[in-house]
C-alpha cells in the first residue's frame, strides 16, 4: 500500500512545473496592433498563435509586464 502511495505522490509532485513557456515572438514580427484611441500605458499586438499585451511605466519608457493571449488551450 505505501508502494503505490508514494509513487502517486511523486507523479503527483514532478507532473507540478513552476516553468511556463513564452511564445516565440522574439523570431516574429506582430501582424497587427490594436489602434488605442483613449487609453494610455498599455498596447496590444497581435501574432500568429497569440495576442501580446504590453503594460508601460508610467513615463512609457519602460514595459512593466507582458501577457500573452493564446488563440487556443494548449495541453502541456
Amino acid at each position: 500500500m505505501k508502494t503505490p502511495l508514494v509513487f502517486l505522490i511523486s507523479v503527483c509532485l514532478l507532473s507540478c512545473s513552476s516553468e511556463q513557456s513564452k511564445p516565440n515572438t522574439s523570431n516574429s514580427k506582430a501582424i497587427d496592433h490594436l489602434g488605442i484611441q483613449y487609453a494610455k500605458g498599455f498596447a496590444v499586438n497581435y501574432f500568429e498563435d497569440c495576442k501580446e499585451l504590453l503594460v508601460f511605466s508610467a513615463d512609457g519608457k519602460d514595459t512593466l509586464h507582458s501577457y500573452y493571449l493564446a488563440n487556443e488551450h494548449r495541453k502541456g
